[in-house]
């Protein structure tokens, strides 16, 4: 029983990192179908607020080293594979019987990886395509699903620990009380 507990729980992770990879490489491949790669064409969805527009992101987060272009982009493409790696060794000795939480989150966060990391191999940097601001005045830096995932699941992680939650449990709280 033990084993089989442990599979769905492995099977909660691969089909999140496969269904958050296919949604990342799908939704930057249509956007940028649709835009153009990169271009100056933006499609608004909500005005004032949110639009799709198409940027390649050599650097890492917010941008930050894209000045150092493709030696920057070479370094992140370690890094990725790295963390990728680490995640899946992760996954295999941290993931317990009966869980769906963890694994899922553990899932994402590998899918976002596994997605930047694709794109800085075939496209020499991360298409980014989701822009939210507020008007004319603010503008959040570009981004796409991939890095939705590695900042929803480490946010998971990180607040889970600092909070004294275990996150990983397999029964909910009200059952476990009576």
């Amino acid at each position: 029983m033990m084993i089989q507990n442990r599979r769905a729980a492995w099977l909660w992770f691969l089909v999140a990192a496969i269904v958050g990879l296919v949604a990342d490489l799908g939704s930057k491949s249509a956007v940028f179908s649709w835009l153009g790669y990169p271009s100056e064409e933006i499609a608004v969805i909500v005005p004032g607020w949110l639009q799709l527009v198409t940027r390649l992101n050599n650097g890492g987060i917010w941008s930050i080293g894209a000045e150092y272009g493709l030696q920057m982009n070479s370094l992140l493409i370690i890094f990725c594979g790295s963390a990728s790696v680490l995640i899946l060794i992760w996954a295999y000795f941290g993931i317990r019987p009966g869980e769906r939480i963890f694994p899922l989150v553990l899932g994402g966060i590998l899918a976002g990886a596994m997605g930047n990391l694709h794109d800085r191999i075939i496209h020499q940097g991360v298409r980014d395509f989701i822009e939210f601001h507020y008007f004319d005045v603010w503008y959040y830096p570009t981004f796409n699903l991939a890095d939705s995932f590695l900042v929803c699941g480490a946010t998971y992680l990180v607040l889970s620990s600092v909070l004294g939650l275990d996150g990983r449990s397999t029964t909910s709280p009200a059952l476990s009380s009576t």
